[in-house]
């Protein structure tokens, strides 16, 4: 099954041409489709992360990128707070129980194993990129770039019965 999904973004054609504005939100589009994002279960949490926010492993010194909070269990500022952080962008490994330090050097939590997220619900086995770009050129005095970017998506089925999964 084919997907293509429409980004939108302003620019300001008195200092910016249309490429140099698309491509970066094109880049994220893909991104965002075929990048990896992982779970990491976390404890000991006493400075809370915001959505965006980079850590650095106190040990292995690798770095995620904070895309979402879960806490469901204590306080972070009595420093027993734990959940789930939702994060991608690893560069580098997190050891389990490595503390993970934000921007300021101050501890976040202790990091616990961590898994991949399945983002397609165990449905899709394969998710590839087709094509995609600039949806055509702005006119003069328009304000706003389009591109588009089209996947392809394979998932499982019963006898050929999309609505019967395995």
């Amino acid at each position: 099954m084919q997907v293509t999904i429409l980004g939108f973004s302003a620019f300001d054609p008195s200092s910016e041409t249309p490429s140099p504005v698309a491509e970066p939100l094109l880049a994220d589009i893909k991104h965002n489709i075929l990048g990896l994002t992982f779970k990491v279960p976390f404890v000991l949490g006493q400075n809370e992360p915001s959505q965006g926010d980079l850590l650095r492993g106190a040990t292995s010194g690798a770095t995620v990128r904070i895309m979402r909070v879960n806490h469901t269990t204590g306080a972070w500022p009595v420093g027993n707070a734990g959940g789930t952080f939702r994060i991608r962008d690893m560069r580098g490994f997190l050891l389990h129980n490595e503390n993970l330090k934000n921007s300021s050097g101050l501890v976040v939590a202790k990091a616990q194993t961590i898994t991949v997220e399945d983002r397609f619900g165990g449905y899709v086995t394969t998710v590839d990129y087709v094509t995609g770009g600039i949806e055509g050129y702005p006119e003069v005095g328009e304000t706003v770039i389009a591109v588009t970017a089209t996947f392809s998506f394979t998932y499982m089925t019963m006898n050929d019965n999309p609505y019967i999964q395995p």
